[in-house]
């Protein structure tokens, strides 16, 4: 008796062989390009990876990420990964507009435990999606550096370091550890400590483009008031259980520090962990495949199965768009979209750069995590486009 199934298999069988052969292939020449760049040492060491719609395809460090130690970086190395954090917030949020907690066109005094008005603009509310598009009018300023704060004493010598970032450093180590809510208040309120009527643009609400990241510190803050649960509490429930992030977390007690970078000065030399009060602007600590999880889960949702949001909801989500006065990219819901067609975020701290993009046109998602400042600027790009480069032939073999 014959078996179609069977026949089936094996007619079919040596271009399926040849087709996972040739993806193979294609991500063993990207594997030998990083491994090259690596060896330039233009950074302590990074972490890649590449997803679509059905996971992690992808993912591996290079380099170190602790070098004197010789812990190598790998595809679970953990990292503070700056604004891409902001992500996080916006699909937060969405979530909760799903769940009918709050809306996009809601004040946001309707949640605050505290007012806040635009000082020359009173009469006009500030409404989420002007926190969630950058257009609030909140600018950050010099005074922004107040929210960092190191984890660890300061045993630095002067010369050491550079001037400028030794000058930082002994900022950071003076500035205050405040609460979410207590930093927001200080700054935004007109009894705060840190108030000044320049931490606010001269245009109205929603009137034009400024990026803040004290604005989407204080729409993390709406959503604590919207939810009655932490942010930390929400995002953990509602992302990184949902979707099987375990090595991702705010706060250094909820991550395994033993398998964070270490961070670094721009001569190599180490920098001690540091924090932020306005931490779901830029303090989220995880790794390229915990990151990779969600950008997969990002994907799948805006092709209509997604475990985070569906189809519509991302569309929501990126909609109230601005056009950034620099140039052709938009912000949306805390995501960037650019004009050839990404979605995503870059993030940028003392000591690390991260970037996570996602192509709509392919499905296919690109991750890179980079331990320490290269010394040639040009090296983050050359590694995020052989990324996107590979993406897309591996999305060309799926295409045929």
């Amino acid at each position: 008796m014959q078996h179609p199934a069977l026949i089936l298999f094996l007619l079919c069988f040596p271009y399926c062989l040849s087709g996972q052969s040739q993806a193979d292939r294609i991500i063993d020449s990207l594997d030998r390009e990083l491994v090259a760049l690596a060896k330039q040492q233009q950074v302590v060491g990074f972490g890649i990876a590449l997803v679509n719609d059905e996971g992690v395809q992808f993912a591996r460090g290079y380099g170190y990420a602790d070098w004197e130690t010789d812990r190598p970086y790998t595809a679970n190395t953990i990292q503070n990964i700056g604004s891409v954090s902001k992500t996080f917030i916006g699909t937060a949020l969405q979530r909760a507009v799903n769940d009918g907690l709050l809306n996009w066109e809601d004040p946001i005094n309707d949640y605050l435990p505290f007012a806040v008005s635009h000082p020359r603009h009173p009469d006009q509310p500030i409404l989420l999606h002007h926190l969630a598009s950058h257009t609030a009018g909140i600018r950050d300023g010099k005074q922004y550096e107040l929210a960092y704060t190191l984890n660890e004493p300061l045993s630095l010598e002067r010369g050491a370091v550079r001037g400028r970032e030794f000058r930082t450093a002994k900022k950071y180590a003076s500035h205050e550890k405040m609460s979410l809510e207590a930093f927001c208040r200080a700054f935004l309120s007109p009894t705060g400590k840190y108030f000044k009527k320049k931490n606010f643009r001269k245009a109205a609400p929603g009137a034009s483009y400024a990026y803040s990241n004290v604005g989407a510190a204080l729409a993390a803050l709406v959503l604590q008031g919207a939810t009655g649960v932490s942010f930390e509490e929400y995002t953990r429930k509602y992302i990184f259980d949902a979707i099987g992030m375990e090595n991702t977390g705010w706060q250094p007690e909820s991550v395994d520090m033993t398998t964070h970078i270490q961070h670094y000065f721009s001569n190599r030399q180490p920098m001690p962990h540091y924090g932020l009060n306005t931490f779901p602007d830029g303090g989220l600590m995880t790794s390229v495949t915990d990151l990779g999880i969600y950008l997969s889960a990002t994907s799948a949702g805006m092709q209509g199965r997604g475990d985070l949001l569906a189809e519509r909801d991302y569309a929501d989500l990126m909609q109230r768009s601005v056009q950034i006065e620099e140039g052709g990219d938009r912000y949306g819901g805390f995501w960037e979209m650019t004009d050839s067609g990404f979605v995503g975020h870059t993030g940028g701290d003392p000591g690390i750069v991260t970037v996570m993009y996602l192509e709509k046109k392919t499905g296919w998602g690109q991750i890179v995590f980079f331990n320490g400042e290269a010394k040639d600027q040009d090296f983050y790009m050359q590694v995020f486009l052989k990324l996107i480069e590979t993406s897309r032939k591996l999305a060309q073999l799926n295409t045929r």
